[in-house]
């Protein structure tokens, strides 16, 4: 238990200037959530199917997979006003998160819903006997998500169930198990890497690792870091660079900031 506090202690303690400027944004991405959260509407797409309208957030899930197939999940990690709450949230409890026991509910949730999407447009497409129409302000006033009363309540809902899940279950919980977003991400970075394409990455120049475990206390994900930047140790003495590729990686650079031999960089390039 004792260990387990440190590494808690630990994980808020990452300072330098790439990390103040990510904060800034978390910050500015969490006050404009109110104008912004029905972009991101996982509920919006069935309304406007349903009357033969493309709402666009299903165009914002569309632009997610393509970006991640050379940028990887950077959304996630700079942008996301979801992932922004987290960040907070994660101050209040550190707990890293088992990933292998709580990723694959995510899943479970969000196949059937695109599913349900594909279902609802088809049944438009055949009742209607026009072509699908791209309205990318569906539903909304102005273009602000949180225009009308009832918009309040969803918008608070939504807060209130990214908050329960991040504070009771620790790290970014909610992108493991009830994002709706992050699957198109994944799913587009591992097509990235099936294509070769230049994308991404973390690099790791195991010659200077001191096997400090610091990149894995700090990362938002629960990561093992460590051990992903010294899969090759046994060739140290080669000065192998090794670039680490993973589906949760969010590109948020903790781990290359917080580490005192500076073994961790950010790469692009063929993920080989």
């Amino acid at each position: 238990m004792e260990n387990i506090n440190k590494e808690n202690d630990t994980y808020g303690v990452v300072s330098a200037k790439r990390q103040n400027i990510r904060i800034i944004l978390m910050i500015i991405w969490v006050i404009l959530m109110p104008i912004t959260l029905f972009y991101y509407s996982p509920y919006l797409p069935f309304l406007g199917l349903a009357e033969g309208i493309i709402a666009g957030s299903i165009f914002v899930f569309i632009t997610q997979f393509l970006l991640s197939i050379v940028f990887g999940r950077v959304f996630c990690g700079w942008i996301c006003p979801a992932g922004a709450v987290q960040e907070f949230t994660s101050l209040v409890n550190p707990s890293k998160v088992n990933r292998s026991k709580m990723q694959w509910i995510k899943y479970v949730l969000w196949l059937p819903w695109l599913a349900a999407w594909v279902s609802i447009a088809l049944s438009a497409l055949r009742i209607r006997e026009i072509p699908l129409k791209p309205e990318l302000f569906y539903n909304l006033e102005d273009g602000i998500s949180v225009s009308r009363p009832e918009a309040y309540i969803i918008y608070l809902l939504v807060l209130t169930l990214i908050l329960t899940i991040s504070i009771i279950l620790g790290r970014r919980s909610f992108c493991h198990t009830t994002c709706w977003m992050a699957p198109f991400m994944v799913l587009g970075q591992k097509l990235g890497r099936i294509l070769r394409f230049p994308g991404i990455h973390i690099r790791s120049n195991q010659m200077n690792c001191i096997s400090c475990d610091l990149c894995s206390k700090v990362c938002p994900m629960s990561i093992n870091i460590g051990k992903l930047a010294n899969s090759l140790n046994s060739q140290k003495d080669k000065n192998i660079k090794v670039k680490i590729i993973h589906h949760d990686c969010i590109f948020c650079m903790r781990c290359a900031d917080v580490c005192p031999g500076k073994v961790l960089s950010v790469g692009f390039g063929c993920k080989n």
